[in-house]
């Protein structure tokens, strides 16, 4: 069969697996193969497809600029993967990584000041979510323009996205080096907040600093679990995602390749230790961790339910007892428990502090949701159309629920005065969680909606003929603007949604306001 390839063509998309000129499968990205005519053997009979030595000068490759290797799925030098594709390395590379690890950092100093202001972390959560989505958006298949691209991108760094630092640029970092380095995220922030608290209790500071240190450590531990678990589920599912390269006919028949990494072979060494990695952080994070808030919670409502159980007349004679039997002395009883509510709080507050009581359980449902979307997500990579239309439903049936039952609590009191008003409907937009979560849930609906418009230009309407409805030149700039309109506008929307709530954090912990009561949040309503 080598003679039959020499001078076989090879179209641009395609890469031939063997000598055999019939087995050609498709490449991932399409344009990483330019094509071309083979045109030698080497010196052991294989064929001269792209910069092998032993080949004839002047062969072409048949791989682009930035691609080399089999199928021309890995990245040249001075190249790296971003959304499968490879891209030219920025100059200064090593900035992207500092500026990556300021942002963990950052990350993590904001969740510390949260934690200790106690204060509602509704718009922060919210708006997490939703520049994740708008992140994961742009690795979808469908063919956004460049300048949309561009612009959801960034957004993939709330999804932990480590290709945005470029690491390949100034060290080898494989594909499973970079994928471990993620899935290690939670465990590192885990080990330093333990060195924290040894720390703390080797400085000999006392015993209440300590306790207070350790329930902090907890809440930070578990608002981060929260914000990354998208990321968590998203990358532990990856590694089982394979798909097939289609041949020239349309069919099947290629080799299957990790979507993530094309270069990596679907049954191959290194992708079968892949998925045994990927089976223990499914159990450890994308199973444990809903597991572990539901825990939190269940003892967080039971305390909350149980203060409340006590009647202020029974509270009003323990104090009574009290005075007479110790000399004045206040009744231990409800301050104990009022200490281990607000000890209690302190540690899982933010899993359910910015719900209304009967909904405390809700950030299961939110859990859902992202296990939903993620699951259609990867499971869908390989059918664009497909995958926008169950991303849309899961997005739909999220803003569907969050509308029948409002579960966030108020983050302060609205007055009810004034409904009318422009600056009555502000006060509600900025300070009602209910409102930002259904504005975060219908922005990504219309941008998902804008992205499916890029999939075709014509509409078929029963056996008629299709119809176009706008031409393709004419309609892709009004869908940019009205994608981008929708971006900024929302994004903007979220700045100024955050923007108070975090000056509350930072004048608490700068000690220019009063900390809040934390045992008044939900057992005297």
């Amino acid at each position: 069969h080598g003679d039959a390839a020499v001078g076989a063509y090879i179209p641009a998309g395609f890469w031939l697996e063997s000598m055999d000129p019939l087995q050609v499968s498709s490449c991932d990205p399409p344009l990483a193969c330019m094509g071309g005519r083979l045109s030698s053997l080497t010196v052991n009979g294989s064929l001269c497809v792209g910069n092998m030595s032993g080949c004839d000068a002047g062969v072409t490759s048949i791989c682009a600029m930035a691609y080399y290797g089999q199928r021309c799925s890995l990245c040249s030098l001075r190249h790296y993967r971003l959304h499968k594709e490879c891209v030219r390395c920025p100059s200064l590379s090593w900035i992207f990584v500092l500026v990556f690890v300021a942002g963990l950092g950052a990350l993590l100093g904001v969740a510390f000041a949260v934690v200790r202001a106690g204060s509602s972390i509704a718009p922060l959560t919210v708006a997490v979510d939703y520049f994740q989505v708008l992140g994961r958006f742009a690795k979808m298949g469908l063919p956004w323009s460049p300048s949309t691209r561009r612009v959801l991108t960034p957004f993939s760094l709330a999804d932990l996205n480590i290709q945005l630092a470029a690491p390949e640029c100034f060290v080898s970092a494989s594909f499973t080096s970079k994928w471990l380095v993620v899935m290690g995220v939670p465990l590192a922030c885990g080990l330093l907040l333990a060195v924290l608290n040894v720390v703390v209790g080797c400085v000999g500071c006392g015993s209440s600093r300590r306790g207070r240190v350790r329930e902090r450590s907890i809440g930070v531990m578990l608002l981060l679990l929260q914000m990354m678990y998208l990321t968590l589920v998203a990358k532990a599912l990856e590694v089982f995602d394979c798909s097939s390269s289609s041949s020239l006919s349309g069919g099947g028949g290629g080799r299957r390749v990790l979507d993530s990494d094309p270069s990596i072979e679907c049954g191959s060494l290194e992708q079968v230790k892949l998925m045994a990695l990927g089976s223990v952080f499914v159990v450890l994070y994308v199973v444990g961790i809903p597991v572990l808030f539901w825990w939190c919670l269940r003892r967080s409502v039971s305390a909350i339910e149980h203060f409340k159980s006590v009647s202020e007349k029974q509270r009003q004679l323990s104090r009574v007892k009290a005075l007479q039997s110790r000399g004045g002395s206040e009744s231990s009883s409800s301050v104990l428990e009022s200490a281990e509510l607000s000890h209690i709080e302190v540690q899982f507050g933010c899993l359910y502090r910015r719900f209304k009581l009967r909904f405390a359980y809700w950030l299961l449902v939110v859990n859902a949701r992202k296990v939903a979307f993620v699951f259609v997500f990867i499971m869908m990579s390989s059918r664009p159309a497909m995958q926008a239309v169950f991303v849309l439903a899961v997005l739909v049936a999220a803003l569907s629920l969050q509308i029948a039952f409002s579960p966030y609590e108020l983050l302060r009191e609205v007055s009810r005065g004034g409904v009318g008003s422009v600056r009555a409907w502000f006060v509600r937009a900025r300070d009602d969680p209910n409102l930002i979560e259904m504005s975060s849930l219908a922005s990504s609906i219309a941008v998902l909606l804008s992205g499916q418009l890029y999939l075709s230009s014509q509409l078929s309407i029963g056996d008629q003929k299709k119809v176009t409805i706008v031409s393709e030149n004419a309609r892709q700039p009004v869908v940019d603007v009205a994608c981008l309109v929708v971006i900024f506008s929302s994004v903007l929307y979220m700045m100024v949604v955050l923007l108070r709530p975090l000056a509350s954090v930072v004048m608490s912990v700068c000690g220019l306001s009063e900390s809040k009561s934390r045992v008044t949040r939900y057992p005297m309503s």
